[in-house]
């Protein structure tokens, strides 16, 4: 889970665009998305092709370093050997060849380890390459289901549901703003569980690549775990979203927002108040881990540091 989907809800500026509109912005982000795909396979087929030549530049240096032993073995031994004038003569030559020899190698090694390096180099620069890459693809992945959902709800005809102003005017009036803010590090986690994943940018083992996640996952001890809210507040969405199924999201007041994704039940609906430490609803039948995000003024924070070590 890397995106806070409820942000969008509350965006001014995505209910403005008209459904034709929406469309062709989800079509040019596929388009987009395909294109990087296309990239991402070139620089996967340069990185194979950049292994391929170090292992031969590898090789090469080893040769060539093996040959430069058995050389100067071979000069030891001829100097070893001139013992008359006549042998002199035969081996002289000899030692000559063998010392151009030797040190044409040298500097050959040398330039291979000039390579060697480059080649390592341009290695490492196509690797941060494909990195931010991948974070772009997750960018234009977290935007399409943004721009899908708001589809959606245009389709269905839930704009009216989500009016900014109103909404944030009701939150002005009735909620304790900056309440929230200094229970940082005092609150206790939303479920009895295991966190299995963090906050922050990590290494995908799966997909090869680098995401960021924007909450943790939580693995509940048992199946139907109770669900409770982490503090006071009010329901401002209730259902199901694209890629965190059944979802509840809490204002809390002061702009604060607290999100628990992939829920096997919702007890509260929209507009609900809440209590701290109420259920709000429990974890599916399965054992997934509940997602769970908090948001100040739309920037997700790391919810680690929120609760009591």
């Amino acid at each position: 889970m890397r995106f806070f989907l409820f942000v969008f809800l509350f965006s001014t500026s995505a209910f403005a665009y008209p459904l034709d509109r929406i469309q062709t912005l989800i079509k040019l982000h596929q388009e987009e998305r395909k294109l990087g795909g296309k990239k991402m396979v070139r620089l996967e087929a340069t990185i194979r092709e950049l292994e391929i030549r170090k292992k031969e530049i590898e090789q090469r240096v080893q040769e060539h370093q093996t040959g430069i032993r058995k050389s100067l073995k071979e000069i030891h031994q001829s100097m070893n050997l001139a013992a008359n004038v006549e042998k002199e003569k035969i081996e002289t030559p000899k030692r000559w060849m063998l010392s151009k020899w030797v040190s044409l190698s040298i500097r050959e090694v040398e330039d291979y380890k000039i390579d060697l390096a480059d080649a390592n180099d341009l290695e490492e620069k196509i690797q941060e390459e494909k990195k931010q890459l991948a974070l772009l693809f997750q960018d234009f992945k977290e935007q399409e289901s943004v721009l899908e959902l708001n589809r959606r709800l245009q389709i269905e005809k839930l704009m009216s549901e989500f009016n900014v102003r109103k909404e944030l005017g009701r939150v002005v009036k009735t909620d304790n703003t900056g309440g929230f803010e200094k229970l940082k590090g005092k609150l206790t986690l939303p479920l009895k569980g295991r966190i299995i994943s963090s906050f922050g940018q990590l290494y995908d083992p799966s997909s090869n690549l680098y995401i960021f996640k924007k909450g943790i996952e939580i693995a509940p001890v048992q199946k139907k775990e109770n669900v409770r809210s982490v503090s006071q507040g009010k329901v401002v969405f209730s259902g199901e979203l694209p890629q965190y199924g059944l979802v509840s999201v809490i204002d809390h007041g002061g702009h604060y927002y607290s999100l628990f994704g992939h829920l096997g039940e919702i007890y509260k609906k929209k507009g609900d108040p809440v209590e701290n430490g109420e259920t709000i609803g429990v974890s599916d039948n399965s054992g997934t881990p509940v997602y769970f995000e908090i948001r100040a003024r739309n920037v997700a924070v790391n919810p680690l540091q929120w609760f009591v070590n």
